[in-house]
């Protein structure tokens, strides 16, 4: 009896050294740059919201501004990144429905899809997110790719209405809070 749990044993230490020393991981890489790039964003739409807010009557608050269009640039670009990041880190990695339940995102594609249609019949938009595309990737590039959605709503609001005050500010800000809260808890799980 001994001898058998002996070998048991020795088998799993085995293993255990080989997959200590490999490259497997069942848990994808952290990475602290996506994290550092979430805060920097989430810092800068917030102070960006509060700015149009209080410039309503304002050039600096209009869709048209300087001011504005520089913003929307600057953020794009850094979501786009943060996406690509995320995407070069774990290139053929899926997040699974369970996995996607656990973090509340289940039935995400067709959900974005389906608010994407809605705002546009509402609004008149022109932009209907592909959900599918959204949906694809790791559960970090979901996020990043929702959250980049979201921040391409609120710019669309922003050109319809020409200013982002309340209550639109509000809702979008609630919106984006939400989606870096998602993305943030996404990718600190992997810590």
């Amino acid at each position: 009896m001994i001898e058998k749990y002996g070998k048991i044993g020795g088998i799993l230490a085995a293993i255990l050294l080989v997959v200590g020393c490999s490259d497997l991981r069942l848990v994808p890489a952290y990475d602290p740059e996506i994290e550092t790039g979430l805060n920097a964003y989430h810092v800068e739409v917030l102070d960006f919201i509060s700015t149009m807010e209080t410039s309503r009557a304002s050039l600096k608050g209009s869709y048209k501004g300087e001011t504005v269009s520089a913003y929307y640039a600057a953020s794009n670009a850094a979501l786009g990144n943060l996406v690509v990041q995320a995407e070069a880190s774990e290139p053929d990695a899926t997040c699974g429905q369970t996995r996607l339940s656990r973090l509340g995102l289940a039935g995400l594609g067709q959900r974005t899809e389906e608010l994407a249609n809605d705002l546009g019949n509402v609004l008149g938009s022109d932009l209907v997110p592909d959900g599918d595309e959204i949906a694809r990737g790791s559960c970090t590039v979901i996020t990043l790719r929702v959250l980049q959605a979201n921040h391409k709503s609120m710019q669309d609001l922003h050109r319809i209405e020409g200013r982002l005050v309340p209550p639109t500010s509000t809702i979008t800000r609630d919106l984006l809070n939400d989606s870096v809260r998602i993305a943030l808890t996404t990718e600190k799980a992997k810590k």
